[in-house]
């Protein structure tokens, strides 16, 4: 060899370079985050959107993403800490405390709710048939929307502006013995079981039941089953004061910000209040397969009509892969969907500050956007 010397100089050179390979790998791309800031940037360009929260939970693993504008032109984006109404997607909370309640033997689905009430509601029978728990659980107990009356017929005029503020002064003279009165007066006229009809006050009852059976606070239940084992800590019925400051402004039909919903009575069908980190804990609940209470809130109580029901969940298949969970979620100013893919280990939280009649599609969109990249 001519020139020894440069030759080991060039061993160690090509040593050299692959040791700095070795060290400073490519990094790997996020699949999962550029999924979200692809849909996020779709779902911004609606003219009705100013910002979006992405909660996924996938193989283990918790991701969060935050996008657009709470207030148009105001350049506040969305963060982890940021609070939302999750509106009826409260009753996926409420249809796993039934199942607890169930696995701990303190109701049936097949008992007749009368067995859990101190008046005798001769209203609660049509053609001698009952009504039973699982017919609260599947919005097929006959019983109206909402009660009280004024309320459910404000619902109807959902769009005019005012009405929000004119529900919540509804509420602000209403209460539980109220609720447990004014049920007297509601007539059912379909056997029940029979027929769907989405029913707040029928998920309210079973807040009452729960309370019953368990002689203790539906907060506390929630704390108890759900919180602490989901490790959720900013999820909540009533805000302080220092929440409010996190509360992300929202909008409905028009560019005004609505109100918060005020809800006097026990919250079961639509009151709590959460972040994006905790909802997709929530999500990771849901997925635990080990859980006797997921398995049983899995049931499907209800098939009819193309419409099917567990413990307040709605089932769909999807394709060949089985069957997937979800519920969307509505309030005077934000909504909301979750959905549970337990053939992928997935779940998907999205939810923005706009409610009117174009978001729930416009969210039901996004997340398969976000199943079909994340599957």
């Amino acid at each position: 060899m001519r020139n020894p010397i440069k030759f080991i100089i060039l061993i160690f050179t090509f040593i050299g370079c692959k040791s700095s390979v070795d060290i400073n790998p490519v990094k790997k791309i996020d699949s999962i985050k550029v999924s979200m800031d692809k849909n996020a940037e779709s779902f911004l360009i609606a003219s009705n959107i100013n910002s979006v929260s992405i909660g996924i939970y996938k193989n283990g693993e918790i991701h969060t993403g935050h996008f657009g504008e709470l207030d148009k032109g105001m350049g506040n984006t969305p963060n982890d800490a940021t609070i939302y109404e999750i509106g009826s997607n409260t009753k996926t909370f409420t249809g796993f405390l039934v199942a607890q309640a169930v696995l701990e033997g303190k109701l049936t689905i097949e008992d007749d709710v009368q067995k859990f009430l101190d008046e005798e509601y001769l209203n609660f029978v049509y053609k001698q048939s009952p009504i039973k728990i699982k017919h609260l659980l599947t919005h097929t107990s006959g019983l109206v929307n909402t009660l009280p009356p004024e309320v459910n017929a404000l619902f109807g005029k959902f769009e005019e502006e005012g009405t929000p503020e004119k529900i919540n002064r509804v509420y602000a003279n209403y209460s539980k013995e109220k609720f447990l009165e004014d049920l007297h007066g509601v007539q059912i006229d379909t056997i029940p079981g029979y027929r769907f009809s989405y029913s707040n006050a029928g998920v309210e009852l079973l807040g009452h039941i729960l309370e019953v059976v368990y002689e203790d606070n539906f907060d506390n239940l929630l704390k108890t089953f759900i919180f602490e084992r989901a490790e959720m800590t900013n999820t909540k019925m009533e805000l302080m004061q220092v929440d409010l400051l996190n509360v992300a402004n929202g909008l409905g039909f028009s560019e005004n910000v609505r109100p918060l919903f005020y809800n006097p009575l026990w919250g079961s069908a639509g009151k709590l209040k959460s972040t994006t980190p905790d909802l997709t804990k929530y999500l990771r609940l849901q997925l635990d397969s080990t859980s006797t209470t997921i398995r049983k809130s899995r049931e499907v109580i209800y098939s009819e009509d193309g419409r099917t029901i567990s413990y307040l969940w709605r089932v769909r298949a999807y394709e060949e892969f089985g069957n997937y969970y979800y519920h969307h979620g509505g309030s005077f100013r934000t909504q909301n969907m979750i959905f549970v893919f337990p053939q992928f280990d997935l779940g998907i939280s999205v939810i923005t500050n706009r409610s009117d009649n174009e978001t729930g599609p416009q969210l039901q969109k996004l997340a398969f956007s976000l199943l079909e990249d994340l599957k």
